[in-house]
C-alpha cells in the first residue's frame, strides 16, 4: 500500500517531545481559516510512496518519537493504520498524531477510532486563528486538545517545549516547522529584537528554535507573544 507523503523531517525539536522523525501527509479537506500549511491540502499534490519505504525513513535515524501531521493524517485512514501498525511493530518509538478533528468524531467513527490504540499521544481540533494559543499544551489555539493514548507521555512533557524551529537547507534556504504561524514567528522574533534572516541564515547555526519569551510564556489573547531565538 501507498501514502501521500507531503514532507519528510528527519531530526525536529519543534514537533512534539525531544528529537522527533516527523511526517507530513498530503492531502485536507477541513479548510481551518490561517492554516500552517496550505500546501498540504491538494490531496493530488505531495508524493506517493510505499508505507515501507516511509517507514523506513523514520526508523532508521535515532530519535525519541515520532509524529504525524499533515494535512490531515486521518484523511488516508488505511494507509495511517498500516503505517502506525508497522511503526509499533518494527519499533518502540512513541508517535504523537496532529488532527484537525475533534476527538468525539475520532472516536465515533470506526475507520478512525482502530488507530487510536496505536497512537500515543493525540493533539486534535481544528486551529482556530480567533482564539489564542494554548502554549502550555503545545495546541496552536485554545479550543485544540492534547489527548495522551498511553502511559508513554506525560502532559508535563508537552511543556516549555520550543514552538517552532527553523531548518537550514544546503542551499540555505530557511524553512519554519512547529506549531507558531510564520507571521507571528516573524512578529515576535522582531519585537524582541532578533533579525530572523540573518541569525536563521548564520553559517554557524543549522537549526534554531523558538520558544516563548520568559516574560510572556503564557500568552494573553489581546497579545502578540514574543519569541526568542536559540541556535545550534
Amino acid at each position: 500500500m501507498n501514502i501521500r507523503v507531503h514532507k519528510i523531517l528527519i531530526e525536529s525539536y519543534a514537533n512534539g517531545p525531544g528529537k522527533r522523525n516527523v511526517v507530513w501527509l498530503q492531502g485536507c479537506t477541513l479548510q481551518c481559516p490561517g492554516c500552517f500549511n496550505p500546501l498540504t491540502h491538494d490531496p493530488a499534490e505531495g508524493k506517493s510512496i510505499p508505507i515501507e519505504q516511509l517507514l523506513t525513513e523514520l526508523i532508521k535515524a535515532p530519535c525519541d518519537g515520532i509524529t504525524i501531521s499533515g494535512g490531515e493524517p486521518f484523511q488516508q485512514p488505511s494507509a495511517l493504520l498500516e503505517l502506525l501498525t508497522l511503526i509499533r511493530e518494527q519499533s518502540s518509538l512513541p508517535v504523537l498524531v496532529f488532527s484537525g478533528h475533534s476527538f468525539p468524531v475520532l472516536t465515533d467513527d470506526p475507520e478512525y477510532s482502530i488507530c487510536l490504540p496505536l497512537i500515543d499521544a493525540l493533539i486534535c481540533g481544528a486551529y482556530r486563528q480567533d482564539l489564542p494559543p494554548a502554549y502550555e499544551r503545545f495546541c496552536s489555539s485554545a479550543n485544540q486538545e492534547l489527548i495522551l493514548l498511553s502511559d508513554r507521555y506525560k502532559k508535563e512533557d508537552f511543556e516549555n517545549l520550543p514552538l517552532g524551529e527553523y531548518i537550514i537547507d544546503g542551499e540555505g534556504n530557511a524553512v519554519l516547522s512547529g506549531i507558531v504561524p510564520f507571521h507571528e514567528a516573524h512578529r515576535g522574533l522582531t519585537s524582541c529584537g532578533a533579525k530572523p534572516t540573518q541569525a536563521c541564515l548564520s553559517p554557524c547555526a543549522s537549526q534554531a528554535y523558538l520558544s516563548p519569551c520568559a516574560s510572556q510564556a503564557s500568552p494573553s489573547p489581546c497579545a502578540s507573544p514574543q519569541y526568542q531565538l536559540t541556535c545550534e
